[in-house]
């Protein structure tokens, strides 16, 4: 068994850390990849409308968290106006997010009423002697 020479252990030594090196350089670009995907503006509105998500259990969608955070706000002012006590001013913000998680689960129900006062409002009115559209 022949010893290395100290130019021969230099140069392993120096292979080896350049193979460390591309290794570490790869790790660190597939974590730069990962991070510019989380911060990227698509997948962020993604994530906030839900499209794409697996676990469709809770449906908490973009549309759902506005509607929440409206209905929140109108019912404390409505039930508490600008109150100047503490106590009713924190009672108030309990009820608010109380209202803005429940509405924001169960969107369905606003959105349904919604969309009947919507259609109500602004239906074509007929009159007597016009057909009745059979769609």
């Amino acid at each position: 068994m022949n010893k290395k020479t100290p130019m021969e252990t230099l140069d392993d030594t120096i292979h080896r850390l350049e193979l460390e090196q591309v290794r570490a350089r790869e790790t660190f670009r597939n974590n730069l990849r990962q991070a510019n995907d989380l911060v990227n503006p698509a997948t962020i509105i993604r994530n906030l409308t839900g499209s794409g998500r697996e676990d469709e259990e809770e449906p908490t969608t973009l549309t759902g968290n506005i509607m929440g955070l409206a209905g929140g706000f109108l019912l404390k002012k409505l039930l508490f106006g600008s109150m100047q006590n503490p106590l009713l001013k924190l009672a108030g913000l309990a009820l608010q997010q109380g209202v803005a998680s429940y509405i924001s689960k169960h969107p369905e129900p606003i959105l349904q009423t919604g969309k009947g006062l919507l259609q109500k409002l602004f239906r074509k009115k007929r009159t007597p002697n016009e057909p009745e559209d059979h769609e």
